[in-house]
């Protein structure tokens, strides 16, 4: 460029700018020469980053896929470790308030049973009077609380420490006796109406099934029962397998459960049964003659349960 730069000013700026250019680049190069003059390198510094570098990607492969999640693995760990070191002093801790616990759930027990014990005063009383219109005029029951202390108390039960029992009593005189050895099967089933009775707004049950449970009942005793079912049905759905015509007619809706023989098999069947159906089984029940009195009866006893 310089053989050239005096041919016009555009050569020459050119040329000058070039030498400009050189000038810089070799004291650019001469830099770079004393700065590698003045390296020194360490192999066994290189030898522990590479090391670290393979730590670093084990622990990635263990306990997190960056550093952020290792160190707090880190965390949990050394908190785990601490825990461990000061167990003693932990359990120690947990025992108190364990007991502490223990304490509070004992005292909720006893006032629970308080609460029970005052209330079988009138659930009893009460359904002694069930049993006196169900033709039991003698009845008597109770309920029976075993006593317990904060050793023999069952502090891991959601129902509380309380173990009761049922003692009952048919005839007057009698002593009272644990149920289920001296009530007889008549009995419980009047028993057990009663008690059903009495707890129709508490129980939370939707349904009630009773199979034949007035067996062995006639009269005004029956009608009684009918009555029972009625007042239970207010508030609960009963499903009631009955041979008394005073239950059948209270029913809002009556099912007849018959055999039949098809193809030389015997098949049992249900059928819903319309009012007059339900007149003519009610006839058939009480053993009368399907007169016009005795449908008009029927009708009666019908109508009576409506009210």
């Amino acid at each position: 460029m310089s053989r050239i730069s005096g041919f016009n000013d555009e050569y020459l700026n050119i040329c000058n700018r070039l030498e400009g250019l050189n000038t810089e680049i070799s004291d650019v190069a001469e830099t770079l020469s004393d700065l590698a003059d003045s390296l020194s390198v360490d192999e066994s510094e290189a030898r522990q980053v590479e090391e670290r570098l393979h730590i670093l990607k084990t622990l990635k492969k263990k306990y997190g896929a960056d550093e952020e999640e290792i160190l707090a693995f880190k965390e949990r760990a050394k908190a785990e470790y601490d825990s461990i070191c000061d167990s003693s002093a932990i359990i120690e801790k947990c025992t108190k308030e364990l007991a502490m616990c223990d304490d509070e759930i004992y005292a909720l027990c006893v006032k629970l049973s308080e609460y029970r014990k005052n209330a079988t005063k009138s659930f009893c009383a009460n359904v002694e009077k069930e049993l006196y219109t169900l033709n039991i005029p003698d009845a008597k029951f109770c309920v029976n609380f075993k006593d317990f202390d904060k050793q023999t108390a069952n502090l891991n039960s959601v129902n509380g420490s309380d173990v009761v029992s049922f003692a009952f009593s048919a005839n007057k005189g009698e002593p009272l006796k644990p149920l289920n050895k001296v009530i007889s099967g008549g009995e419980m089933s009047r028993f057990m109406l009663a008690v059903k009775t009495q707890l129709k707004d508490l129980n939370g049950i939707s349904t009630y099934v009773f199979d034949e449970i007035d067996t062995g009942i006639s009269g005004y005793t029956a009608g009684t029962v009918a009555e029972k079912f009625k007042t239970i049905s207010e508030k609960t759905q009963i499903l009631a397998v009955s041979h008394l015509p005073q239950a059948c007619a209270a029913s809002d809706a009556q099912f007849l459960i018959f055999k039949t023989e098809e193809s030389g098999k015997t098949l049992t069947k249900i059928k819903r049964l319309n009012d007059i159906e339900k007149i003519d089984e009610i006839i058939r029940l009480t053993g009368s003659i399907a007169s016009e009195s005795a449908r008009r009866h029927a009708g009666e006893l019908i109508e009576k349960f409506k009210n």
